[in-house]
């Protein structure tokens, strides 16, 4: 088998590893999600997943693995009527030294 890309219905886990390496490793295109209130927490909580694996990598190299992987995060939001929008699209841009750099690329409220 060889899959062009991978999508994985949710990711709580030590399943994670296999999702970031799978994604670097030519199977651009794929998906996951996460839980997460920000993308920045989704990145955290990447991070978090990696530790719970037990794999001892340095926080360096996981976040390497995570910015090279992740190209972009985009979250959806339940608003008060019970509705699911998109809020926020956020853009990992690459490592500014050992921190995962992002920017914004859309915001709003509740898109329609």
């Amino acid at each position: 088998m060889r899959p062009d890309r991978i999508i994985v219905g949710e990711t709580r886990g030590e399943e994670v590893i296999d999702m970031l390496q799978a994604m670097n490793t030519g199977h651009d295109g794929s998906m996951t999600t996460i839980h997460a209130n920000s993308a920045r927490d989704a990145v955290s909580r990447l991070e978090n997943m990696v530790a719970m694996a037990g794999i001892e990598m340095p926080i360096k190299a996981i976040r390497a693995q995570i910015a090279s992987a992740v190209n972009l995060i985009v979250q959806a939001s339940r608003l008060q009527d019970g509705s699911r929008r998109m809020v926020s699209i956020t853009e990992l841009t690459g490592m500014e030294g050992e921190v995962i750099s992002s920017q914004e690329v859309s915001a709003t409220s509740a898109w329609a």
